[in-house]
């Protein structure tokens, strides 16, 4: 009878052990907040939302005048590795621009620098919105 309780129980106990082992190892997508910087020295306001999946990162931004209303629509792409990020922001018919950084302060901001396109070397700092 005791043998018959432990057979009956070990599929159970069997499927929690690899349920758990598998939910600890799955790494379901990440949607990030929405990003915002000023770029005071271009007097600019750049902003942006991407999800990651992985190491792959992909979303759009929005790149705008401080002094004037409207704002041009980018999209981006890129990767993530461990806290640094490495993205591209395309838009058409103007040529693409690069940041490189990485997130600080657990994630509240990301800081790095900009390049490409109006940009060279701008650092810049995105907060989370």
């Amino acid at each position: 009878m005791a043998a018959t309780r432990v057979t009956r129980r070990l599929p159970g106990v069997l499927a929690l052990v690899v349920g758990g082992w598998a939910c600890r190892n799955f790494v379901a997508p990440l949607t990030e907040a929405s990003w915002r910087a000023e770029l005071n020295q271009t007097q600019q306001l750049l902003t942006m939302e991407f999800h990651q999946s992985g190491g792959h990162l992909s979303g759009s931004a929005a790149l705008a005048r401080l002094t004037e209303a409207g704002a041009e629509t980018l999209t981006l792409s890129g990767s993530v590795q461990a806290d640094t990020l490495d993205i591209i922001y395309s838009r058409s018919g103007v040529p693409s621009f690069r940041f490189l950084g990485w997130y600080v302060n657990n994630r509240s901001r990301i800081t790095g620098t900009l390049d490409g396109a109006e940009f060279t070397d701008l650092a810049v700092q995105f907060r989370k919105q």
